[in-house]
């Protein structure tokens, strides 16, 4: 862990990693294994890249394994970024990290990105952090005893996330050195489905699968998700905080399958 990135992207349009194997990169003051980070030059472009069939291992850094870090408002947005089919086997950070920096308009955010079919093993901090991105795709993906919460949309409303789907996703035993497998903070437009939530948090008693937290939604969409706690270590399929606000168009609940006592927490247009 005393190097920097395996692979810096700073102005690429068209990239394929494919089938590589990265070990112990990145040291604290770094971002990660992989890491697409365009300079403050509204010129620079990051887009059409792909990460696929590779496998990350004891992964340093500060930000996560692959991340993409907009730091300011670029004149081409970044868009049509797809990291699928690879393996994480413990890391310091988030497996995956997609972050807007700063107030930016719908139309300048991120768009168009996809996390799909990936497995994240145990020994990871997060399963993913999401801040400021549009049009965003996690699907198909195992999460398995990842330390804290995933994040969506953290504190700041600029930093909020529109359009997110997660569909076929497990969340197994996530969370357990904090309160939840998934914290949404800020999200307009979210479609929940067919996802798995298994003993998530950490057993204490706003254990969570999910936990909306300081923060504001609408339009959650949650159909056909599985909230289970075998172990006993959850208490909230979904659990509100009071300092979270609902605005908009309420949340839907339906078909979904919830263990016997776990509570749900929402303003929702139909019972489960």
């Amino acid at each position: 862990h005393q190097n920097r990135n395996a692979i810096s992207v700073i102005d690429c349009d068209g990239l394929a990693i494919n089938g590589c194997r990265f070990e112990r990169v990145a040291r604290p003051d770094m971002p990660g294994a992989i890491d697409l980070e365009p300079d403050a030059n509204p010129f620079h472009v990051v887009r059409n890249v792909q990460i696929t069939n590779t496998r990350f291992a004891d992964i340093g850094g500060n930000v996560g394994v692959v991340s993409l870090v907009v730091p300011a408002r670029m004149a081409t947005p970044s868009e049509r970024i797809l990291v699928s089919h690879n393996e994480i086997h413990g890391a310091r950070r988030a497996a995956f990290c997609l972050l807007q920096r700063g107030e930016v308009d719908k139309a300048s955010r991120p768009r168009g990105l996809e996390i799909s079919h990936n497995t994240v093993l145990a020994g990871t901090d997060r399963p993913f952090h999401i801040e400021g991105v549009h049009q965003t795709t996690i699907a198909g993906n195992r999460f398995v005893a990842c330390h804290r919460s995933a994040l969506v949309g953290y504190v700041a409303p600029a930093l909020g996330v529109t359009e997110l789907t997660m569909i076929g996703n497990r969340f197994g035993q996530c969370g357990w050195q904090d309160t939840a497998g998934l914290r949404v903070h800020h999200l307009l437009d979210g479609r929940f489905k067919r996802n798995e939530w298994i003993d998530c948090g950490n057993g204490g008693p706003g254990a969570a699968a999910i936990e909306l937290a300081d923060g504001q939604s609408a339009s959650l969409d949650f159909e056909s998700n599985t909230f289970s706690t075998p172990l006993g270590l959850t208490r909230y399929a979904i659990r509100r905080s009071p300092a979270h606000r609902s605005a908009g168009v309420p949340g839907r609940f339906r078909g979904n399958r919830v263990d016997a006592g776990l509570l749900i927490q929402l303003p929702l247009a139909a019972a489960r």
